[in-house]
């Protein structure tokens, strides 16, 4: 899998990147609005304070806008300072998940042409 891995063009690892990208970003923001959804819960629940659901909605739409914002391509200096560390690790599980699929599909592309050619019989397990 790793050697298939290394052979991804240049293409398919950019396109992983973007993948990888919008996927931390909308993470990101997707975890900010249920941790918001919780705290409007608890405020409406248990009345706490006015100031902190406000507080709570503002931190949420910024961080929101910024996931937004990081995600065009000229924020591309402004994403890989921030979220480079991660993006690296994502990428490289994504790359190897690619290529484990790769693989996948051209041993199952070689077992039906097998079928296909009446060569089944030839397992080991056959005795043949």
């Amino acid at each position: 899998v790793d050697a298939v891995r290394n052979k991804l063009t240049s293409r398919q690892t950019r396109l992983i990147f973007v993948i990888v990208r919008c996927i931390i970003l909308s993470l990101i923001a997707f975890v900010s609005t249920i941790v918001f959804g919780f705290i409007a819960f608890y405020y409406v629940r248990y009345g706490t304070h006015m100031y902190i659901l406000y507080s709570a909605w503002s931190l949420d739409m910024c961080l929101n806008s910024v996931c937004l914002y990081l995600n065009f391509a000229f924020a591309s200096n402004m994403y890989d300072r921030g979220c480079m560390c991660c993006h690296r690790r994502c990428q490289h599980l994504m790359e190897y998940c690619a290529a484990r699929q790769i693989v996948y599909e051209h041993v199952r592309s070689v077992e039906m042409e097998m079928q296909a050619h009446g060569d089944v019989g030839m397992s080991p397990q056959s005795g043949n």
